[in-house]
Order: C-alpha cells, then structure tokens, then sequence
C-alpha cells in the first residue's frame, strides 16, 4: 500500500507541474497580444456590447455602444462609467471598453 500512495503522490505532482507549465504558456501567449489600456477620468469610451437580441442579427447588429464617460477608476481593470449626461452609472472592465477618438473630418 506504501508503493501505491507514493506512486499517486509522483503522478499528482507530475499533473501539478504539467499544469502549471501549460498556465504559464498561456499567460505568455496572451501578454503577447494583448494591448494595455490605461484610461483617465474623463475620458471618453465605448461599452462593447456582449448580448445582442435575439431578433437581431449578429453580424449588422452594432458592436459597441454609446460614447460613456470615465467617471472613477476602481482599480486597475475596473472603471466606472456613465452616459455622457450623467445616467446609467456602471462598473466594467477595461476589456469591454474602447477609446473613442473624434475624427476630424477636413482630414
């Protein structure tokens, strides 16, 4: 029975090591292209949208909303938002928010 406990004990801990080789990969992967996005109070941005209606079809349905206003910054990936007249106050992720640029149309 000792041969066995030990046996399982090197197996879990060859499983642990595997795993956490495989997380690290990922990681790797995913810093590898993902852009960092640092927004200031005040900035303007839009809220992608992640459930579209089901009457709507996904593809000509639009894929971000609103222009929202940074009103406070949570932590590092957390702000918190609301329309540009000051309703519908919510907290999101940076990963839902784009920048949103005015384009100069003499350009």
């Amino acid at each position: 029975m000792d041969k066995l406990s030990e046996r399982m004990k090197a197996m879990f801990d060859e499983v642990e090591r595997n795993s956490m080789r495989a997380a690290h990969r990922r990681q790797q992967q995913y810093d590898a292209h993902v852009k960092p996005l640092h927004l200031d109070v005040g900035d303007l941005v839009l809220l992608r949208i992640e459930q579209f209606p089901s009457s709507s079809y996904r593809k000509w349905s639009p894929w971000f909303d609103g222009i929202y206003v940074v009103r406070k910054r949570i932590n590092e990936v957390n702000y918190v938002i609301s329309k540009l007249n000051g309703s519908e106050t919510m907290a999101v992720h940076v990963d839902r928010l784009k920048k949103y640029t005015v384009m100069n149309r003499n350009q």
